[in-house]
């Protein structure tokens, strides 16, 4: 992600969070929410986040490398997350309350549901959970597929569409009553299944702190589906009459178990 004409990635060491502010929009103006621990897909939310970069390259008096993030100047962007349930009147009032908040002009960053990118996932230290407003599941049982590359990259999305086909290179968490379980597919790889504990033992603690977090695999109750002999993330390239472009993905990574969601298509 490009800001202020300077690419910044989730993996970089020399970019520094200074402070997080989250708000929600209520009516037609934003307001102050303490903490940020989970998207409802019925609202709007903006992530105020300022942050730092390192400049690279800066020595002592004496000549020996330094270290110091305060040498860059304090930067600030704001992103604004619409839930797909949002209506577009609703994402319009979401943009207009942030113009008129940020008095400044910072960066403003859109991010509709299902395209989040690692920067905005990695200030969430791997504890981002997108709910439905509704449960429409009569059993009572909520089902959040975890998706991601790496343990500080993943996030948690409920899944509402019926039938549910579980594939065997994700893992899966599910709520039922006081019950946080985890299920785990046979080709589920060590890197989402620890993200998967992490945003599993989030849950519990949101909901009660005595709550257990238990491990299944998905094969000894469920029938999932098999990739088809794809050893890493596919690229996906659009094809037209005398040329073909490649279909970018913001989840693309060679170690993710999705990066493309049928929407994308």
């Amino acid at each position: 992600m490009i800001l202020e004409e300077t690419e910044l990635r989730s993996s970089d060491k020399n970019v520094f969070t200074e402070g997080l502010r989250y708000y929600k929009l209520v009516g037609e103006a934003l307001e102050d929410i303490d903490e940020l621990y989970e998207f409802f897909d019925r609202d709007c939310y903006v992530i105020e986040w300022k942050y730092r970069v390192e400049r690279i390259g800066i020595r002592k008096l004496d000549g020996t490398p330094g270290r110091d993030h305060e040498t860059g100047r304090q930067r600030v962007a704001f992103f604004y997350w619409l839930g797909r349930n949002t209506t577009k009147k609703e994402q319009g009032l979401c943009a207009l309350a942030l113009r008129n908040r940020d008095k400044n002009r910072h960066v403003h960053i859109r991010i509709e549901q299902g395209s989040e990118p690692p920067l905005l996932v990695s200030l969430f230290s791997g504890k981002f959970i997108i709910s439905t407003a509704e449960n429409v599941n009569t059993s009572g049982r909520r089902l959040y597929l975890v998706r991601g590359s790496s343990q500080d990259l993943c996030l948690a999305e409920e899944l509402i569409d019926q039938p549910i086909e579980l594939r065997e290179q994700a893992a899966y968490i599910t709520l039922h009553n006081k019950s946080v379980q985890i299920w785990r597919g046979a080709l589920c790889s060590k890197d989402i299944l620890n993200g998967a504990r992490r945003i599993a033992d989030h849950m519990a603690r949101l909901r009660s702190s005595k709550v257990d977090v238990v491990q299944m695999d998905l094969m000894q109750s469920y029938t999932c589906l098999k990739p088809y002999k794809w050893t890493r993330a596919p690229r996906i390239f659009r094809i037209y009459e005398t040329e073909g472009d490649e279909v970018q993905s913001v989840h693309w990574n060679k170690k993710a178990n999705f990066t493309f969601q049928q929407d994308d298509l």
